[in-house]
């Protein structure tokens, strides 16, 4: 098969998702249905969505399932806490309040943003 035959065999079609014309692959002049990667995805939700309605059961089934797997597990979205920064977060508290109890109301402000500012930045 030359080069100039697999041009032949690419043919025009329009895209069933967006409905823009595109040029088929040599590969798939035949079963290609839609023109690229973002097409290609809302076309698989469409069918995966359609398969659902059309075989509720199973669907409900393999839902269950999943669902029962993933609370089974512990959450990853967020990071375990650190216990080691509790007594020092104590301390430092307790260092701040007596100082306070002694100092400015403007001090104390600033002191809390300060231990704020520091906490936040030791956490992200």
């Amino acid at each position: 098969m030359a080069a100039g035959d697999a041009a032949d065999m690419a043919t025009r079609k329009r895209c069933t998702e967006c409905r823009q014309r595109f040029t088929s692959t040599a590969r798939g002049p035949i079963v290609q249905r839609v023109c690229g990667a973002a097409c290609r995805a809302s076309r698989d939700r469409k069918l995966a969505r359609a398969r659902r309605r059309r075989e509720i059961v199973e669907f409900r089934a393999e839902e269950r399932v999943r669902q029962a797997e993933h609370r089974g597990q512990p959450p990853v979205c967020h990071a375990p806490s650190s216990a080691r920064n509790q007594p020092e977060l104590l301390d430092e508290v307790v260092d701040f309040v007596d100082r306070s109890l002694r100092l400015s109301r403007a001090i104390m402000m600033r002191d809390i943003t300060v231990i704020c500012r520091s906490k936040r930045a030791s956490v992200g």
